[in-house]
């Protein structure tokens, strides 16, 4: 019962991790456009999916 507990706690900060992680790309992505107004590149948001999808 308590590895189940841990691995419930982990996994929920795994998670919490991943879309903090997530934000702030998005967060930064979005300054640089703001700055350089270049089109979005889709590559690291698609990686960072493969990458989420690989993990659950």
């Amino acid at each position: 019962m308590i590895a189940t507990a841990v691995l419930k706690i982990t996994n929920h900060i795994n998670e919490t991790l991943f879309y903090l992680l997530l934000k702030t790309f998005i967060q930064a992505t979005m300054m640089l456009l703001n700055k350089s107004k270049q089109c979005f590149d889709f590559v690291p948001l698609r990686s960072i999916y493969h990458w989420r999808e690989k993990w659950t």
